[in-house]
């Protein structure tokens, strides 16, 4: 079989492919973790050689072309303020504020618990990733908690969680907390977090740059049902003199995994 040359240019501009030899199925690559044969490494993403768009023969990197999933309108570099895609969610003393493009949410100091959340729209999160980078953490010497979810309608969460210098993945079903992995918490070689659904698995990750991904811990996804909120997160859980601030910035989940 012979695939048109016009054919075969708009598969390489609307598809993306699988790498089946990394579990992150089609969408991370590096000069450390390369390409299947076939496929390159473009803007961290492995696609389609050029080569394949001359004609010739159909080849097993061919067969590997697959629609992927259509990107949501989640995407935010925080260039400006707020905008309507996040929902502020503040308690007393909490805030929540753009600046120099950045987000940034301050925990209060006080007594009871208390929290600075803004959340996104709930949307299928099957396929997909949601990452982040932290350029700031809330106080790593104290109690402040500094939190990235992906939280359904029933308050049930997969959570990626910073505390007194912890980094922790776990699960929040019925009000109750699994941590599933701990390790200490490195601001620099964990800088980006990013959470992704595969093949009805959550796999937590961490990057120095957002570009290379280390793996912490893996839960099966049906323990939580239902669309799913990003949701970014910063307080006290009891009075804290100096709880910091957590800055956010580069969010990210327009880029469907592929099937």
């Amino acid at each position: 079989m012979r695939v048109p040359v016009l054919l075969a240019l708009v598969l390489l501009q609307a598809t993306c492919t699988v790498n089946a030899d990394y579990a992150g199925v089609g969408f991370a690559c590096s000069e450390v973790e390369a390409c299947q044969s076939g496929l390159r490494c473009v803007a961290g993403t492995c696609q389609v050689s050029a080569g394949i768009d001359a004609g010739t023969d159909a080849t097993e990197a061919d067969a590997a072309i697959v629609e992927c999933i259509p990107t949501i309108a989640l995407s935010d570099e925080f260039s400006g303020a707020l905008d309507a895609q996040w929902t502020v969610l503040l308690d007393n003393g909490t805030t929540a504020e753009v600046v120099d493009g950045v987000l940034v949410l301050s925990p209060a100091v006080a007594i009871p618990p208390r929290f600075a959340r803004v959340r996104s729209a709930a949307f299928a999160m099957d396929g997909r990733r949601v990452f982040a980078e932290f350029p700031l953490m809330v106080n790593t010497d104290t109690m402040s908690v500094g939190e990235f979810l992906l939280v359904n309608s029933a308050g049930d969460a997969f959570f990626l969680r910073q505390s007194q210098g912890i980094l922790q993945f776990g699960t929040i079903i019925d009000g109750a907390t699994r941590i599933v992995k701990a390790s200490s918490f490195a601001p620099s070689s964990q800088r980006w977090w990013q959470m992704r659904m595969v093949a009805g698995q959550v796999l937590a990750d961490y990057s120095a740059d957002g570009e290379q991904w280390t793996n912490l811990a893996v839960v099966e996804a049906d323990t939580i049902v239902g669309d799913l909120m990003v949701e970014f997160a910063a307080g006290t859980p009891n009075r804290i003199n100096d709880p910091g601030q957590m800055q956010i910035d580069n969010v990210n989940s327009g880029t469907g995994l592929c099937q």
